[in-house]
């Protein structure tokens, strides 16, 4: 997808402002795969890739103007996953079990269009949550 007049936040004069940042670009795809063992009992597998680029687009540094097309956006992970168990009875108890995972993605703006060890940007991260509860389903 190409956009075109984004508006994303910025900061002028240390308050919160608003930016139109010219072009930007999304690609990407995602899959999802659930496996039910049981009436009760599910496993779920997800993947999403995101490639979130700057198209056209001038930033001013303090002064400074610098082109970004063709940078990755911000806070915008290339990989997303997640698998899970979903105990899920009608009635009773049931519970979940996830494991999150958030690939690497970069802090600020003046990024460089290709990872390297010297500016990875922001670490990989991942989560694991569980969530037992009593009730009915329905």
């Amino acid at each position: 997808m190409n956009f075109s007049n984004v508006v994303v936040a910025t900061q002028v004069n240390g308050l919160p402002a608003l930016e139109n940042v010219g072009e930007e670009t999304l690609e990407g795809a995602e899959a999802e795969l659930s496996w039910r063992f049981a009436s009760d009992l599910r496993a779920q597998v997800t993947y999403a890739y995101h490639d979130a680029k700057f198209g056209d687009y001038l930033a001013d540094f303090g002064g400074t103007l610098q082109q970004l097309d063709g940078n990755r956006i911000e806070m915008s992970a290339h990989n997303l996953a997640s698998a899970g168990l979903v105990y899920l009875p009608a009635k009773g108890f049931n519970a979940n079990a996830i494991v999150n995972y958030v690939g690497s993605r970069f802090l600020d703006k003046r990024i460089r269009r290709r990872r390297s060890r010297t500016r990875p940007g922001r670490p990989e991260l991942a989560t694991i949550s569980a969530m037992p509860k009593c009730g009915s389903t329905g």
